[in-house]
């Protein structure tokens, strides 16, 4: 259980770094929010006027732990796109990806879990070593490619 519980805090620590380093990456890039998504043709007004409905004005850190605070009571905002919930954008596809994700872990555990028993079974004898190559060569040569 300690096992379990301590990767579930890595596994949120993750997202929340990830989701930092986007938010961070979407500051850097040149004008803001309301520029990227009415584009050129805007008037000042409506860029105004977007600036404020989204909370534009107030300092990065503060919109960031406003939508941290979103995301922790459910509330993942507005698509800023078609001004719909994003639960209501995501909410359908959810099932989809919790069978994809359901089918691709049945089908790794067999693939995973029978060759290390078979491996742990049967240590430091020709089966062991035979699935030790089939493992190891694979990514030996993905990281081959990888290498510039």
């Amino acid at each position: 259980m300690k096992l379990i519980g301590s990767r579930i805090l890595l596994a949120a620590l993750t997202l929340l770094i990830v989701s930092l380093l986007v938010f961070a990456a979407m500051e850097v890039l040149p004008g803001d929010v309301a520029s990227r998504i009415l584009g050129r043709d805007a008037t000042p007004e409506t860029l105004e006027a977007l600036r404020l409905k989204l909370g534009l004005h107030d300092p990065a850190p503060l919109r960031y732990l406003h939508w941290l605070e979103g995301l922790v009571s459910g509330d993942l905002g507005r698509s800023p796109v078609s001004d719909r919930p994003v639960t209501e954008i995501i909410g359908p596809r959810i099932w989809n990806t919790l069978l994809l994700s359901l089918y691709a872990f049945i089908l790794y555990l067999p693939l995973t879990v029978i060759p290390a028993l078979l491996q742990a079974i049967r240590r430091d004898r020709p089966l062991d070593h035979a699935f030790s190559v089939v493992t190891l060569v694979p990514v030996c040569f993905l990281r081959l490619e990888a290498t510039p």
